[in-house]
């Protein structure tokens, strides 16, 4: 199917004509011609789109998929179907599986569905069976096909990191950190604070993470060795990350889809489908993310799709796990909070230069994979537009400004 364009705004970073509003021909997801001169001979439909985006696929950083090991919750098939529908291209999946993404035939099962236009991008486990003792081996990993490595939420030791970043050098890899310390609140469920308080339920402050990213950070500039930090959610981190960069050192970061949908507060009707980690903070931290997007700090936005079953969901809040589903949604859902504060095209590089840079790889093209963003367009978000296996999340039944539309 052909669909021509008229007046649209093309958003692929490194294209000759990005940021140009021009006209346009897409086939079957794939950009085949573009310019003022480009006319609607043979084309199938006519989409007037002005104000609209033409975007190379996305890129995401952080996703949790099931498969291997818990299908039940997420197959590669499902969330692939869900990413695409999302405007994801491209996905890296964390090391959540079981079994480990320790070993090739793993790494390689993860790229088993790729294809020319999407492509998962698997991180291999830091350690041997993410149990923080042993490193795995990270030049045949790497060989597979690992973006990177990291033990994601398990409690890496300093030693077992500094020699991560050591031998990630060798490599021309990347550690990717999740900086959270469990010894600083053990089986904290939310952000410390009054409303925690008034729930009856144990908070976390900013230390558990902050104390991670000072020592990653510090380790890293002692080794010269580069790192990233998934969802980082505080102004302290956010000040950390700030002066290092300003320090010359080669860290990025990035915040989770979902982490400037709610506060704090937000969870006082203890629903489960807004319980994640790290957790919803109160307004100061969510303008330090802010003011972090705006002055370059956070370089990325990620999914942090975590598909959940609903008997690991629909429990007391106290008993529910960690995670939210979010892929399909992932840009509609950061582009609400952020619409009022940081302009479209900055948002927009998040999900697509952002995490390259993140990954140390190319950006997308729109020749390859590509989709039109309607910011003013509205997505409710239902069940029978729903592709992912679980539905852990708050924003079902529910209206989101913007609409992603395939073509």
């Amino acid at each position: 199917m052909r669909t021509y364009l008229q007046n649209v705004t093309l958003f692929a970073p490194g294209h000759a004509q990005h940021l140009k509003t021009t006209n346009a021909i897409v086939e079957n997801g794939h950009l085949i011609a573009l310019g003022k001169e480009v006319e609607a001979n043979e084309c199938d439909h006519l989409l007037k789109a002005k104000g609209q985006f033409l975007c190379a696929g996305l890129t995401d950083l952080n996703a949790s998929v099931g498969e291997p090991g818990h299908e039940h919750r997420e197959s590669l098939l499902t969330a692939m179907k869900a990413a695409l529908a999302g405007g994801y291209s491209r996905v890296a999946v964390i090391p959540s599986s079981t079994p480990h993404a320790d070993t090739k035939a793993v790494i390689q099962q993860i790229q088993e569905y790729n294809t020319p236009e999407f492509e998962f991008l698997p991180f291999a486990q830091l350690s041997k069976g993410g149990e923080g003792k042993q490193l795995t081996e990270f030049y045949e990993l790497k060989n597979a096909g690992a973006v990177g490595f990291s033990d994601y939420m398990s409690n890496s030791s300093t030693e077992l990191m500094m020699r991560a970043l050591e031998y990630s050098k060798q490599v021309q890899g990347k550690i990717y950190s999740f900086p959270h310390d469990p010894g600083v609140h053990p089986k904290a469920l939310m952000h410390e604070g009054i409303t925690s308080t008034k729930m009856g339920i144990k908070g976390t402050s900013h230390h558990n993470e902050t104390i991670r990213v000072f020592r990653d950070l510090s380790l890293a500039s002692y080794t010269q060795a580069p790192i990233h930090f998934f969802s980082i959610s505080c102004a302290e981190s956010v000040d950390l990350i700030r002066k290092a960069k300003k320090n010359g050192q080669d860290v990025t970061c990035s915040i989770a889809a979902h982490q400037l949908s709610f506060l704090d507060k937000d969870m006082i009707d203890f629903d489960s489908n807004k319980k994640v980690w790290p957790p919803f903070r109160d307004l100061k931290h969510k303008k330090a993310l802010v003011k972090g997007i705006q002055d370059g700090t956070i370089d990325a936005i990620e999914s942090q799709h975590t598909p959940l079953e609903i008997e690991h969901k629909e429990l007391e809040f106290e008993y529910a796990e960690f995670g939210m589903n979010t892929i399909q949604h992932a840009l509609l859902i950061a582009f609400n909070s952020l619409k009022e504060e940081i302009a479209t095209e900055k948002i927009l590089e998040l999900f697509t230069s952002g995490p390259s840079k993140c990954m140390q790889l190319q950006n997308t093209t729109p020749e390859n994979a590509c989709f039109v963003f309607n910011p003013n367009g509205i997505t409710e978000v239902q069940n029978e537009q729903w592709y992912s296996k679980s539905k852990n999340s708050p924003f079902l039944g529910h209206g989101l400004q913007g609409a992603i539309r395939q073509l």
